[in-house]
């Protein structure tokens, strides 16, 4: 374990719910740091885990295996709860944590998506801010996560639950262990400046079951990308969100030409996936705006296709 500079740790202990690709990652480097860490995860997955450790493979955070405590119920009260599920397993995971464990904890979500929130809240109180990390990860198996892209970044924001302070104090915690975590002025900038480029990506990858090289440089994919863009802006307008498809699509050409999405991962493989939290949440949102979105609407239909097939 890398203990230097745990005299500076702001944050007591941190419980991840959920170490999968991306909570196994950060399981890993908060570990690694020093700093008290508690997964909570299935009871097989736990016994795993606890056995085997977590490896961790990244050409940023370097390779180890890490041995954070693991349990299948949350036992104590953490000062910082992740949660790092993906939604279709959101509502089974939260049964793992206790309300009377997290009555004084900041918890904050890093799932993809927008409805989670209002979900946590409701089952575990208001201490709750939003979240979103971006970066690839991947889980080959529960003891193993690798880490392909050549940053990490996490955005904060509270509009009332949490103080900036708070968040600014975790965030700057995250930032020295080399995890680039910013505190934004409201929820909404945090949920829609990912989830515009997300929605967009996400979509296109999983209908053409291609990484996003080809997305970008093929001239038919490259319009319904556009178009995804500009219809995830003008529903994030209506949220009160103001979005440049032109830096999103700045942002989507400087990914790696290799980079897969998870959702077109777990469509490939027939495994539950994001789409409802990313596609069909938007578009529920743009419904009620009276906003059309007819490429969204078109790639949904072609993923729905494949996972009928």
């Amino acid at each position: 374990m890398d203990t230097l500079g745990q005299s500076n740790v702001s944050v007591s202990s941190v419980a991840i719910l959920g170490p999968g690709a991306v909570g196994g990652f950060l399981a890993a480097v908060l570990w690694k740091h020093g700093l008290p860490t508690t997964c909570i995860t299935k009871p097989d997955s736990a016994t795993l885990i606890s056995k085997g450790g977590i490896l961790l493979e990244s050409s940023c955070f370097s390779t180890f295996t890490a041995h954070p405590t693991v349990v299948a119920q949350l036992e104590s009260e953490p000062e910082l709860l992740l949660i790092t599920t993906k939604a279709p397993s959101l509502a089974d995971a939260l049964r793992r944590i206790p309300s009377k464990r997290v009555t004084n904890t900041v918890i904050i979500p890093l799932l993809n998506g927008i409805e989670h929130t209002q979900i946590i809240r409701e089952n575990l109180g208001c201490h709750v801010a939003v979240g979103m990390i971006s970066g690839e990860f991947m889980r080959p198996d529960p003891c193993h996560v690798v880490h392909s892209s050549p940053h990490v970044r996490i955005e904060l924001a509270s509009d009332s639950d949490i103080a900036r302070s708070k968040l600014q104090m975790i965030a700057e915690l995250l930032s020295g262990m080399d995890i680039d975590t910013q505190v934004l002025e409201r929820e909404g900038d945090v949920i829609w400046r990912k989830l515009v480029r997300l929605n967009a990506i996400a979509a296109t990858t999983a209908a053409s079951q291609s990484p996003v090289g080809l997305v970008r440089t093929d001239p038919w994919w490259r319009k319904k990308l556009e178009s995804c863009i500009c219809e995830g802006v003008a529903v994030a307008e209506a949220e009160g969100v103001e979005i440049s498809p032109e830096i999103v699509m700045n942002q989507i050409d400087a990914l790696p030409a290799e980079l897969s999405t998870s959702l077109q991962r777990d469509i490939a493989k027939g495994l539950p996936s994001e789409l409802d939290a990313i596609l069909d949440g938007i578009l529920r949102l743009a419904e009620k705006h009276g906003i059309p979105c007819p490429t969204i609407h078109a790639m949904l239909e072609m993923i729905q296709s494949q996972s009928k097939v």
